[in-house]
């Protein structure tokens, strides 16, 4: 178990993997929708594919819930501010979250990718989507040790300090 009480080793289904779930998040509060995996999502000039400038948070998924999704929405919130990007809607977030979780198995678990980007040069809106993936065997489907610092500060931020 982990320290918030989480056992640590993931349910993987006996036979074929699950597909991925892919959800476009519109930054300003438009449809949440769903989007083919098989499909590419990225332009070429997204600043995440050009700069890897953007944010993610990783979020387990367990019995169809996301844990800690209020500790994870506000590491999101912090980093993006950090970054420059617009403030995350939390709510907005959490729908499109729960929105793809219900296209995933609850017998599954799965991590969930929470991506912010600064968006396209072309358009300079950002880019945002949610994946949900099954986690793959002997990953425990918890953070890395040492992703939030003993002082809750995120990668980020330690980062940014340590520059």
């Amino acid at each position: 178990m982990d320290n918030l009480g989480y056992e640590l080793t993931c349910r993987h289904p006996a036979a074929s993997a699950v597909k991925p779930v892919v959800v476009v998040v519109d930054t300003f509060g438009g449809p949440i929708r769903h989007h083919n995996p098989e499909l590419p999502l990225i332009y070429w000039d997204d600043a995440a594919v050009t700069r890897g400038d953007g944010v993610f948070e990783t979020l387990l998924i367990r019995d169809g819930h996301a844990c800690n999704l209020e500790r994870h929405s506000k590491r999101f919130a912090a980093s993006a501010a950090l970054l420059g990007l617009p403030e995350p809607d939390a709510e907005y977030w959490r729908a499109a979250t729960a929105e793809a979780i219900e296209s995933w198995p609850k017998d599954v678990d799965a991590s969930c990718v929470w991506t912010l980007t600064r968006g396209r040069a072309a358009t300079n809106r950002p880019s945002a989507w949610i994946t949900v993936k099954q986690i793959p065997r002997g990953a425990s489907g918890a953070a890395p040790s040492g992703s939030v610092g003993d002082d809750g500060s995120t990668w980020v931020q330690r980062y940014r300090h340590a520059r």
